[in-house]
């Protein structure tokens, strides 16, 4: 309840601006509804995949390859991965943590000439081209299994 008050007194405070008081009551919310990207309100972007950890490495540097970011560290960590890289004047830090042989946790910042503003724009949209070469990936190994057929038994 007092959380609603604050976001309610924040609002009036506002005096009108509409952007202001969206921006009041989005925060925290994930920008990309529906697709599982986390938003903080520092800017770092958060996903969890359904992969295993050395698939989901393999996909982000993929990724970064294919989207012209330059990497300077691609470093193993006791949880996952540290991976850093830069584009377009932009410093990008991407941490992997391996939750399961089935899941890993992506941490993904993405910030401008060492500023403490946040480009979670770039990242969440780093994290749906990762989330595009993963499902080409898994795609690419389904349709490489064998099929097995039954034939007959002995009934």
């Amino acid at each position: 309840m007092h959380k609603l008050f604050a976001v309610c007194a924040c609002a009036f405070f506002l005096d009108g601006c509409a952007a202001a008081g969206v921006a009041v009551l989005g925060a925290g919310t994930s920008a990309a509804a529906g697709t599982g990207i986390e938003q903080t309100t520092s800017g770092v972007t958060y996903k969890t995949f359904t992969a295993p950890p050395e698939q989901m490495h393999a996909a982000t540097l993929q990724t970064l390859d294919r989207l012209g970011v330059e990497l300077f560290e691609d470093q193993v960590t006791p949880t996952g991965w540290t991976i850093k890289g830069l584009v377009a004047g932009r410093k990008v830090d991407i941490d992997l943590e391996t939750l399961s042989a089935a899941l890993t946790r992506m941490r993904i910042s993405v910030s401008k000439d060492d500023s403490i503003f946040r480009d979670a724009s770039t990242a969440a949209e780093l994290i749906v081209q990762m989330t595009k070469t993963l499902d080409d990936v898994k795609t690419a190994g389904a349709a490489r299994q064998p099929r097995t057929v039954a034939v007959g038994g002995d009934n």
